[in-house]
This record gives C-alpha cells, sequence and structure tokens, in this order.
C-alpha cells in the first residue's frame, strides 16, 4: 500500500498543478493525507475540490500553525501505507515517481530517493544539472551509502525530502524529528545512509519549483571550494549536524554494525573538532581529500 503525505500551507497558486500530477502517476496510490497548517488563501477550497472527486483524498486542518516540519511529521503520522511518499504542495511529479521509487523499496530500501530538477514559476527548466548534481554529489554505480553519509554530514545533502519515500518502519528511527533538525531530509538522508539502507536512483521523478517562497531555499550551484572555506571560517556545524548526530547515537545505540558505529564516532569528533581554528583546518584536509576521491568531477566544475 503506497500513501503519500503532503503539507501545505498558503499554496494555491501551484497547488492544482502538483495534485494534478499525482492522479496521474503510473503506479496508482491508495490515499493522500494532507494536512493544512491554516491556510488563509484558498488552498482549502482546491483540496476540497480535488477531495469531492476523489475518495483517496484525506484532508487534516491544524487548529494551530505548527510549522513545516511538524505539519509534515503529523502528515506522515496518520499514513496507514507500508511505503509513503512525501509530496511538497508546489512541485510537479513526473509519471513515474512512485514507480522509481517503490521500485527502490521493492529492492529492500527504507528510504528511497529520485532525481530532481529545478523549474520557475511557469515550469520553465531553470537548469539542466539535477540537484544531486548542483550540489556537486557525483553518483555511480559504485556509490556507498557510506559515502553518502560522509557528504550529507561534511558538506550538504544532495536530496530533495519531496523526492523521498520512506518503509514504514523506518519511522521507529526517523521519527520524532529531532528538534535540531532544520529541514527534515537531512535527517533522514543522514540516519538511512549511516544504517544502509538508503536507496538512490538519479533518473529525474520530480521538478522542483523555485518561486521565492518556498519553505527551503536551494541554489542552482554550490562551490565546493567555497564551502570549504566557510567551513574554515564559521565555528558552528553544517545543519546542526552535531546535534543531529548526538540524537542519532542515542536512536542507534546498539542497532549499527561495527564499521558504521566506527563512522559515526568519527564524524562525532569531527563536528567537536569545529569548535576551534586548529580542529576546522584539520577538518577542511579531511573534506578536500573526500572530495578528491569521491566527487572529482564536482571539484573541476
Amino acid at each position: 500500500m503506497i500513501s503519500i503525505a503532503m503539507a501545505t500551507y498558503n499554496g494555491a497558486r501551484y497547488l492544482g498543478e502538483q495534485l494534478d500530477s499525482l492522479l496521474s502517476q503510473t503506479v496508482p496510490f491508495e490515499e493522500l493525507i494532507i494536512c493544512d497548517d491554516c491556510s488563509n488563501d484558498n488552498t482549502l477550497e482546491i483540496l476540497e475540490r480535488y477531495a469531492k472527486n476523489d475518495h483517496r483524498i484525506k484532508i487534516y486542518v491544524n487548529e494551530k500553525n505548527l510549522g513545516f516540519n511538524k505539519n509534515f511529521q503529523k502528515a506522515i503520522g496518520l499514513c496507514e501505507g507500508v511505503y509513503i511518499a512525501l509530496c511538497d504542495q508546489d512541485d510537479i511529479w513526473l509519471p513515474n515517481h512512485l514507480k522509481v521509487l517503490s521500485e527502490l523499496l521493492d529492492s529492500g530500501a527504507w528510504l528511497g530517493v529520485g532525481g530532481t530538477k529545478f523549474i520557475d514559476v511557469n515550469g520553465n527548466s531553470l537548469s539542466e544539472l539535477t540537484m544531486a548534481q548542483t550540489r556537486n554529489f557525483l553518483w555511480t554505480p559504485d556509490t556507498t551509502n557510506i559515502e553518502v553519509f560522509k557528504f550529507a554530514c561534511g558538506y550538504m545533502n544532495p536530496f530533495q525530502g519531496a523526492s523521498m519515500m520512506i518503509r514504514k518502519e523506518f519511522l521507529n528511527i526517523a521519527l520524532p524529528l529531532p528538534k535540531s533538525a532544520y529541514i527534515y531530509d537531512v535527517w533522514f538522508t543522514l540516519s538511512a545512509s549511516l544504517l544502509g539502507v538508503l536507496g538512490y536512483n538519479p533518473e529525474i521523478i520530480s521538478l522542483w519549483r523555485r518561486h521565492g517562497r518556498n519553505a527551503t531555499n536551494n541554489l542552482l550551484h554550490h562551490s565546493p571550494l567555497r564551502t570549504l572555506f566557510g567551513h574554515i571560517v564559521k565555528p558552528g556545524s553544517v545543519n546542526h549536524r552535531g546535534e543531529l548526530l548526538m540524537v542519532m547515537s542515542e536512536r542507534m545505540s546498539g542497532l549499527l554494525p561495527q564499521p558504521s558505529q566506527k563512522l559515526l564516532d568519527e564524524a562525532l569528533a569531527w563536528n567537536l573538532r569545529r569548535n576551534s581554528i586548529i580542529g576546522r583546518l584539520k577538518n577542511s584536509y579531511d573534506e578536500l581529500r573526500f572530495w578528491r576521491s569521491i566527487h572529482r568531477k564536482g571539484l573541476k566544475g
């Protein structure tokens, strides 16, 4: 059973186009759970119109504004499906979206991720690069979950949350979201890759609309060397990575094989070193060595 979890908030402008793309999937879903976070435009009117024509659409309206992460968490928790696809209100899903992701989970992944490209307010392409490529993440069939974890922990998350599908058993670890998880997709990527249960297919399944009012920001190109310099001069962890790793260590105690536990310990030590300039310089050397060995294309770009 496939469920879709959607969080909405004042999304009327693009909502109909997104809903149409969900209803045009080559693989059917059983339910679309929508949690609205107190919209004051005509989002609810649009949702109710669609729900009237499709019994799979179930709408829940929050009594008070929960915010992006908590609203998504609520929608996920209401899903009954074994597979749960995460959905934003303003993107466009290509017809293969659920097919690609469900096949990854069928193959054993607990978190499946597909490729994403960027579009503007009118649906025009903004870049020929995928989101992963703009973040200098060079994926090959030999790329391991360990490499994904290192990249997401030390650099940035290469995947869009709304291009993810999760297996319900993953929620035993992934939820509740840590308070330090600024964006839920970073936490999901780190957790699944450390556990070795992340599956990725670079085939494009989503068009991510960039319109200036997105819940998350994303540039169309990131310079690895600029990020490296930022890591040297800034003492704070990237997106609260250190706090996320501490929660991860508590939740996964006794669950990780020895190599993954060692990797987590190293990541915690890496983040602690960021409190001093000497530590940050040492980390920068490690980051550069990591990028050169795994993401050569990104460094040359």
